[in-house]
């Protein structure tokens, strides 16, 4: 016996028609009349009285589409289920974050409470033909690609209440020539941008301490050991009881986070997908602290 048989017989038991059959099948009515007579001779029963041209499901034919009926729907779901495109290997949107770590692992979480199934690969420091979305950053005054999400961001300076500057509305960043300075490391996108900053107006900062951690940088600085610069929104909202976010009024302080969509990945549903995501949450970022 064979599923295909089954699924005739079924068609006939619900119409109890063998031509209206055939057609709702689309095979020859005698191939279809021979299925059945097969079906039968197999089960050593008959399915269906006959009474000149009608037929009529009999006891034992009622008894196999009993039978039946929740084993090809299990069948059924399972072929949708394996011809889903949610069961495809999905392959993971390939992300490169040099910048906005914080921000960014935030996007990366809210959108997977919603998109469980979409794989993710998180990279650093690889050329754009190896990831699909790129997180950087550049100063405020340089130009970017056309199509690419841009999140202006202000740069304030970090200080401990105990600091002269604690009490300002602004100041100028030549102002902090002399003070130990807490530095984010190096390496970091972020620190490049700080230290043009600090070249524009002749300054050279003092670091007395790096880190690569938001979290460390604040405490040293709540500590008193020092000053240091603070993105407004890609190392989460500032809250301190022993230090102050002050505005630089000279220079223009701002760096611009940048998000690319790799050419190759334009082609591609999950990545197209998550890519309007964070404009999304980008545009809401800007909408709240508007």
């Amino acid at each position: 016996m064979e599923l295909q048989q089954f699924r005739y017989f079924l068609t006939v038991a619900r119409l109890e028609h063998m031509t209206r059959a055939a057609e709702s099948l689309h095979i020859a009515q005698p191939a279809l009349s021979q299925c059945i007579r097969r079906l039968e001779e197999e089960l050593g029963v008959s399915l269906f009285d006959r009474i000149g041209r009608t037929i009529r499901l009999n006891e034992n034919g009622k008894l196999l589409q009993k039978r039946l009926i929740p084993i090809m729907t299990a069948v059924d779901a399972i072929v949708k289920e394996f011809s889903s495109d949610s069961f495809h290997t999905v392959r993971p949107v390939r992300l490169n974050i040099s910048s906005g770590t914080i921000l960014m692992t935030q996007v990366l979480i809210e959108y997977q409470k919603t998109h469980p199934e979409i794989p993710f690969k998180l990279l650093q420091n690889v050329g754009p033909e190896s990831c699909d979305i790129s997180i950087s950053t550049i100063p405020h005054t340089e130009t970017i690609h056309a199509g690419d999400i841009v999140l202006d961001e202000e740069i304030f300076i970090a200080v401990p209440k105990t600091s002269v500057f604690a009490t300002r509305v602004s100041l100028r960043l030549d102002e902090l020539i002399g003070e130990p300075f807490i530095a984010f490391s190096g390496s970091k996108p972020l620190r490049t941008v700080c230290d043009q900053l600090c070249d524009s107006v002749g300054m050279i900062p003092d670091v007395v301490f790096e880190s690569d951690s938001p979290q460390m940088v604040r405490t040293l600085i709540e500590a008193g050991m020092g000053v240091g610069f603070w993105p407004a929104y890609s190392w989460g909202k500032f809250v301190s009881e022993k230090a102050v976010l002050i505005p630089v009024g000279s220079p223009l302080c701002r760096r611009q986070l940048v998000v690319h969509l790799g050419r190759d990945a334009e082609n591609s549903k999950p990545c197209r997908e998550f890519y309007r995501f964070i404009l999304d949450y980008l545009n809401k970022i800007r909408y709240d602290n508007g």
